[in-house]
């Protein structure tokens, strides 16, 4: 589930292939069609072209929404369309988790391949592999300054990585089984 940046407006995923942006007075205003298996992720974000991202949105509704599927495939669509603007294609596992980041010009993707993925929004292609994990990615996300990416595994570790430079900064250990969800917040 996710709110679009006014908070007006919910996309839901479903096991049954689809995505459906809805208001909240439980008006259904798009059903997206096009994934070929069961859908884990789904992530608003703001209009983007082939030149930049117009950022996440803030201060004006998303004109569009990310997806990620157990049929390997992140997909960016128009919602009020019900239109695929693209397919982000490299993942060899179901894509667990999505997340666009707070600038709104890359999607983070997790992977039950073990690795998250970086994918450029007007590039539309994989910028960023994050490979270490050493079974499934459940869960891939943002600091809010979009400087850090860190990623919760069923291999039982959170991973700490900084894009920019390409490396991992820290592992976190501690849990007796698979991490299934991570949260980032500002610093105290």
């Amino acid at each position: 589930v996710a709110f679009s940046p006014s908070g007006q407006i919910v996309a839901t995923a479903s096991a049954d292939g689809t995505a459906r942006v809805w208001a909240l007075n439980g008006d259904s205003l798009a059903v997206l069609h096009g994934h070929t298996d069961r859908i884990h992720g789904v992530a608003f974000c703001g209009s983007f072209t082939g030149g930049s991202g117009s950022g996440s949105g803030a201060g004006h509704e998303a004109q569009q929404v990310v997806t990620g599927s157990a049929d390997h495939t992140v997909r960016v669509w128009e919602w009020a369309t019900g239109r695929e603007i693209a397919r982000l294609k490299g993942h060899r596992d179901a894509v667990t988790s999505v997340q666009v980041s707070p600038d709104g010009r890359k999607v983070l993707s997790g992977s039950g391949d073990h690795t998250a993925r970086l994918w450029g929004l007007a590039s539309r292609s994989c910028e960023l592999v994050f490979a270490g994990h050493s079974d499934l990615v459940r869960q891939a996300r943002f600091s809010p300054d979009g400087r850090h990416v860190v990623t919760a595994s069923a291999d039982t570790s959170v991973r700490v990585w900084e894009p920019a430079q390409r490396t991992e900064v820290a592992i976190l250990r501690g849990h007796g089984t698979r991490v299934t969800a991570c949260a980032v917040c500002e610093a105290l």
